[in-house]
């Protein structure tokens, strides 16, 4: 995290702190799982799409 975030997290009560921090890894841990399906599914795409262009490539 930026510096700026870090220092108002300080200010945080204690409980408050631990929410933030405890929301902010999640959403991190989504947007992993998030970005890998996003990159596995345009693979997967790509080859079907490399699949069908063979294909076409055949027919002619």
């Amino acid at each position: 995290m930026g510096t700026e975030v870090k220092a108002l997290m300080e200010q945080l009560p204690t409980e408050k702190k631990h929410m933030l921090e405890t929301y902010l890894e999640k959403m991190m841990l989504l947007l992993e799982k998030d970005g890998d399906y996003l990159y596995f599914q345009g693979a997967k795409d790509c080859m079907e799409l490399f699949g069908k262009l063979g294909q076409a490539r055949e027919k002619k």
